[in-house]
């Protein structure tokens, strides 16, 4: 598996290792920015917009044993677009009316919908790519993590966009992977288990939720390989 990710793919890839995986690629950067105008596509492959982020990247190719993207022959997990404490901040969301009568844009679905594909379109047209060349792409959920002081993030709009943004993937062929049955409690809170032990960190998951995650995805692959 190669891996297009964001600080999310750290639990990942330390699932990868303890578990004998061979898994590539890794994090390129901070899941902001993979959102909007971040690289531009030439021939059967990739330049980012930024020159660290390239030399990562073809860094993470070399290992991989190939000199460009549609040179990889594994299944590919791609994280850009999800960043959803980002994308669900108070900032964006807070003029909308959230009732008809209210002040404002109410902020109905299809609302929702087209501010949210303005907001990673970048992240959809790259997913498109990687199909484009004829990939098996996965994407997956972050962990349901809302930070409301410390990003400002709005809860009730970042269980919309975990919807919305899955719905927006698997339209271009994407298989999202949902955890959301075994992370969450009755209450629909992500379990302590799977939330970053450190206290300052309130938007990762722990090593615990890489790993089942990981899990997961490789049982999807298998079952799909095998079908």
């Amino acid at each position: 598996m190669f891996i297009f990710g964001d600080s999310h793919a750290n639990a990942l890839k330390n699932a990868a290792a303890s578990l004998g995986q061979p898994v590539h690629g890794g994090i390129l950067g901070a899941g902001r920015d993979f959102n909007v105008a971040f690289y531009s596509r030439t021939g059967n492959d990739f330049r980012f917009a930024r020159a660290e982020t390239h030399a990562v990247y073809q860094d993470y190719l070399r290992a991989a044993g190939v000199d460009t993207a549609a040179q990889l022959r594994m299944p590919i997990l791609c994280l850009f677009g999800m960043n959803l404490h980002y994308l669900s901040r108070q900032d964006v969301w807070a003029a909308f009316a959230t009732r008809p009568r209210d002040p404002g844009q109410f902020l109905s679905g299809a609302v929702v919908r087209e501010t949210t594909r303005a907001m990673i379109e970048g992240a959809l047209r790259f997913y498109e790519d990687l199909r484009d060349m004829g990939h098996i792409v996965y994407g997956a959920l972050p962990p349901r993590r809302t930070p409301t002081i410390s990003t400002g993030s709005l809860p009730r709009i970042f269980l919309l966009l975990e919807d919305v943004v899955s719905e927006e993937l698997a339209s271009r062929g994407v298989e999202v992977i949902d955890h959301r049955l075994w992370s969450l409690d009755s209450d629909g809170r992500l379990r302590p288990e799977f939330a970053h032990p450190d206290p300052a960190d309130v938007v990762h998951g722990s090593d615990l939720f890489g790993r089942q995650l990981l899990e997961q995805i490789l049982a999807a692959h298998a079952r799909r390989a095998g079908g």
